[in-house]
């Protein structure tokens, strides 16, 4: 997560991580927009290999866009790179409904849907809604547009 010094931290946004994961890299891409929170899968039909925004029928590795404060939407289009989270816990996009503990793959706009694909299209696990980490029989299923949190390493 990119963070400017004494700016407050909001951690239930698209793009942004749990407290603690900050792994944030930086990764050659081809998709001209880079918009926080969107699944990106890595291409091999352009030199150098590069992310670009996910589809449903995209396989691993994946990675999400990490919110880039101070860029710009004029930044982010130019940039030929992209900072992005490829491990650990992020909040992304629900493409429809979800349950929670249920794997998730990207969709045709690079949010996540429920998987129903092959193994190696698993974007990572549902953990829940932002504010909504009790007990798991007390987690609520996330609907289409709901932001959620993700576990990139749970594939």
């Amino acid at each position: 997560m990119v963070q400017t010094a004494g700016q407050a931290v909001t951690y239930d946004i698209v793009g942004t991580c749990e407290p603690g994961d900050f792994t944030v890299r930086q990764y050659n891409k081809t998709s001209p927009a880079a918009t926080a929170g969107k699944v990106f899968a890595l291409t091999n039909t352009v030199t150098p290999n590069s992310f670009q925004q996910a589809v449903a029928t995209d396989v691993r590795p994946f990675i999400v866009v990490a919110q880039q404060s101070g860029l710009g939407t004029a930044g982010q289009l130019n940039s030929p790179t992209v900072l992005a989270f490829a491990e650990g816990q992020v909040y992304v996009t629900a493409g429809g409904a979800i349950q929670p503990g249920s794997y998730v793959m990207p969709d045709a706009n690079g949010n996540v849907v429920a998987f129903s694909g092959a193994a190696d299209n698993k974007v990572g696990k549902f953990l829940h809604l932002p504010g909504d980490d009790g007990a798991s029989s007390q987690k609520k299923a996330a609907a289409n547009n709901d932001i959620i949190l993700i576990d990139l390493n749970e594939v």
